[in-house]
């Protein structure tokens, strides 16, 4: 089911003609690395996984929507702000991949 997520994330990305290349190939390569944390996790605490999963979606679905809802974006990034903050010490690489998520999606001007 992660898996089954993660490829429609990326399939999004791949479909959001208003994203520039360079920003499509950024969201893509820490949607990469948050499936191979995301599995690692699933295996520990399927979830932790399905939560910090539906986080991602939620996020990348704002991040390719020309059409963004700022309260719900900022909600978005609160939310995967928080869970960075739980699996800073537990999983790091889960935390720095979220953190860099957000960031894209601040630098967005989301």
């Amino acid at each position: 089911m992660i898996e089954d997520r993660i490829q429609k994330i990326e399939d999004r990305i791949q479909a959001a003609s208003h994203l520039p290349p360079e920003l499509k190939a950024e969201l893509l390569d820490v949607t990469a690395q948050l499936r191979k944390d995301l599995l690692e996790l699933h295996s520990q605490s399927s979830e932790k996984a399905h939560a910090v999963t539906e986080l991602t979606e939620t996020s990348a679905n704002h991040a390719t929507n020309p059409e963004n809802n700022v309260p719900s974006i900022e909600k978005a990034i609160q939310e995967l702000n928080e869970s960075v903050e739980e699996f800073e010490v537990s999983h790091p690489d889960l935390a720095a991949a979220l953190n860099r998520m957000a960031m894209i999606l601040a630098n967005m001007g989301i």
